[in-house]
């Protein structure tokens, strides 16, 4: 006979899985132009945006206008957001590349350094597709290394020019390239992409969501296909492209986005706008599930029974998405031993705190399994 050792510490609580949103603007005296281009973070959480009036940073709490008001800008307009947020080494430029502005240590500088034109600088815009002509397209991974991308070669540079790999691709109209994880896909709007990986192309299709469009944000390496529905990030696992609902709109999404930047850690969702400024969802990744035979709809705590179903304080059973059973109503089915440990530990989780309880058993499983096949 062996001795299970329970500890009771557990103060869970359930909420309705929902989300929140809400509108910053110039009208609500937050931004100072209602055109948001792009939105990233920095290196230290900061998140930034420019405008046709502005570059903008939010703390959380916070909106921090930069502009020729109370800044050395020559001109307001800005563009794109571009470099490397681990390396906290961010940069964009107003209007005719008037002012090239640099983002470092949370703060904006102006730079003496001049912008280069020669590259196209990939999926600064929705549906940035590949240049036509002699153009190259310019997509940078984290570590600086590059890949060059015309209409039909792709070619991989490493940041010290030591290494150098070519591969041709004929590229259709409606096709764009994305990085994702600093792996190299070319994608087009009906699913079908290629995983670049130096050899071949592997050829493949994944689902998007009915009339979608692709947003890419290219400093966080985040792909969104978005209907007026629902938002679905795109990921890279293993070489293979993934999809990952993100949220469902309560209504149908009656407005055009321009940037988007989703913080998962958080679960922040940030979308810029042509004309309405930002839209900051909070997303609340809890489900909301009860006893429909029993009033009391409250629960303070809970213990695992295994990887799929708990045990409640009442003495019930829940899946991740369902209730199962109430174990208290089957006392009489039960037998004496398991319902004696029911008892204690309903009572612990009612009472809260700290309980351990001792019991001679056979087996943790034998136990979970006796509650779990009562009938």
């Amino acid at each position: 006979m062996k001795k299970l050792i329970f500890f009771f510490f557990l103060q869970f609580a359930f909420s309705q899985e929902d989300y929140d949103s809400k509108w910053f603007s110039a009208d609500t005296e937050h931004l100072p132009q209602n055109s948001v281009k792009s939105i990233t973070p920095d290196k230290y959480g900061f998140i930034w945006m420019t405008t046709e009036n502005g570059l903008v940073r939010f703390d959380g709490i916070n909106f921090k206008v930069f502009n020729s008001n109370n800044f050395n800008f020559k001109a307001n307009r800005m563009y794109f957001i571009k470099g490397n947020i681990k390396k906290d080494s961010l940069f964009t430029e107003t209007e005719n590349g008037t002012d090239i502005i640099l983002i470092n240590k949370r703060k904006p500088s102006i730079s003496k350094s001049k912008y280069s034109n020669k590259y196209n600088y990939l999926n600064y815009h929705q549906n940035d597709f590949i240049a036509e002509e002699n153009l190259e397209n310019k997509l940078i991974v984290n570590n600086n290394d590059f890949y060059l991308i015309k209409k039909d070669t792709i070619t991989f540079i490493s940041d010290k020019k030591t290494e150098k790999r070519s591969l041709f691709y004929n590229f259709k109209n409606n096709e764009s390239a994305y990085l994702l994880n600093d792996a190299l896909f070319i994608i087009d709007q009906n699913g079908n992409y290629s995983c670049f990986n130096f050899k071949k192309l592997s050829f493949q299709k994944i689902k998007l969501p009915t009339n979608s469009t692709l947003h890419y944000n290219s400093l966080t390496q985040q792909l969104f296909a978005i209907n007026n529905t629902e938002i679905v990030q795109i990921i890279n696992h293993n070489n293979k492209l993934l999809t990952i609902s993100i949220l469902k709109f309560k209504a149908q999404l009656d407005y055009k986005i321009t940037a988007m930047y989703y913080d998962s850690k958080n679960q922040f969702l940030y979308i810029g706008t042509p004309n309405r400024g930002l839209k900051i969802i909070t997303l609340h990744k809890f489900k909301s599930i009860s006893n429909p035979d029993y009033i009391e709809k409250n629960y303070y705590a809970n213990i695992k029974l295994d990887q799929k179903h708990f045990l409640t304080s009442n003495g019930e059973i829940f899946s991740a998405n369902n209730f199962i059973k109430n174990i208290q109503a089957l006392k009489a089915k039960t037998t004496s031993i398991l319902f004696q440990l029911i008892k204690i530990i309903t009572y612990g989780l009612k009472t809260g705190g700290l309980y351990m309880c001792i019991l001679k058993i056979k087996t943790t499983q034998t136990v979970r399994n006796s509650i779990l096949t009562t009938k």
